[in-house]
């Protein structure tokens, strides 16, 4: 779990930093894909592995399942596949991209990833707001 903490922070510091440039949110194009260095094909890896905001995406250490298209085709009810997902949605002109964890080992409490805003009723972004659907064990917003 330590490494997935690790893991996020590395992601919103180069989710600000593409933010901060190219005012506009990485993976614009991405709903509710996972996040993978298995998934080089989604905006959210070439925005930024591509781009040059990351070196390499952040993958769960523990990555049990890949489905790069769409998080939805992955058994939610399964706590035991471990992945980190991203969800792009432009609603009400609200715009707001989610990273998700979908499995801590040690503890269903994200509450040791300092200051952030989790989300427990995001709705949003393709397939009506999978990230929450799936009951993420860890969801943050980015929002302007």
């Amino acid at each position: 779990d330590t490494r997935r903490y690790q893991d996020f922070r590395q992601l919103r510091t180069a989710v600000n930093q593409y933010r901060s440039d190219k005012n506009a949110w990485p993976g614009n194009n991405s709903e509710n894909v996972q996040v993978s260095r298995n998934c080089t094909g989604v905006d959210i890896y070439t925005d930024l592995v591509d781009g040059g905001y990351l070196n390499s995406m952040p993958t769960d250490p523990q990555e049990s399942v890949v489905a790069c298209n769409n998080v939805a085709d992955i058994d939610f009810s399964d706590k035991d596949d471990y992945y980190y997902a991203w969800d792009y949605t432009e609603a009400d002109d609200n715009r707001r991209a989610c990273f998700g964890i979908n499995t801590f080992e040690s503890t269903s409490d994200a509450g040791s990833l300092e200051d952030l805003n989790q989300v427990n009723t995001y709705q949003g972004g393709g397939g009506n707001g999978d990230l929450w659907q799936g009951a993420h064990e860890f969801i943050y917003c980015f929002e302007n």
